[in-house]
């Protein structure tokens, strides 16, 4: 744990690190805990943030303020996952510096008003983009565009027309992210599918 930090004390509201020890170590322990049982069965990321986001709430509810929380969380997923990249994905998701595209998938897509069969396609054209972009801010232009050539174009074989369909609902669902989710990145899409060779005429 990192109690030495001045601004870990400073979000207690207290000048003595004994004091801030004594009231957050039970709330560290706790979580801890749940967390980690929580994992259990469910290693993906999504699980476990969505176990986090449950506890943010109830800590709110309790009276502890942002900052105190942030830094809880901080301490506690840097424990539960000695691989620091993974501690700081979790953290930074929870603080909102990062977009974890699955987590609010199943929300996007309760808002179609499309045949079953359209929405099945619409989730599954997602999540095949998720599959390869994690978060948000993994995406650029410049890597859809490889995405698209190499991946769906080289890979796959796909068409270029259910490239630009797939394109079509990603984009629709990346929408949905920045009118709701506070997305705020430029758009990567433009563009990106290859152009269609034209036949030549006789």
């Amino acid at each position: 744990a990192r109690f030495g930090k001045t601004r870990f004390v400073a979000s207690l509201e207290t000048e003595s690190l004994t004091v801030a020890e004594r009231r957050v170590l039970p709330i560290i322990a706790e979580w801890k805990k749940a967390i980690d049982l929580a994992k259990h069965g469910h290693s993906d990321l999504a699980s476990e943030i969505e176990q986090w986001r449950n506890y943010k709430v109830s800590y709110k509810k309790a009276g502890l303020s942002d900052a105190e929380i942030a830094d809880i969380m901080l301490d506690v997923a840097s424990d539960l996952h000695p691989d620091q990249s993974q501690a700081s994905n979790v953290y930074e998701v929870l603080t909102g510096s990062k977009l974890l595209l699955v987590e609010h998938l199943e929300g996007f897509i309760a808002t179609q008003t499309l045949e079953p069969k359209s929405i099945d396609m619409k989730r599954t054209d997602i999540l095949r983009f998720i599959e390869k972009f994690t978060f948000a801010q993994d995406v650029t232009k410049r890597a859809v565009m490889l995405w698209v050539e190499e991946e769906l174009v080289g890979h796959q074989k796909l068409a270029l027309t259910s490239c630009r369909r797939i394109i079509s609902n990603i984009r629709s669902y990346w929408s949905y992210l920045e009118r709701y989710k506070e997305l705020e990145l430029a758009d990567p899409f433009l563009g990106v599918v290859p152009a269609a060779s034209k036949k030549k005429t006789k």
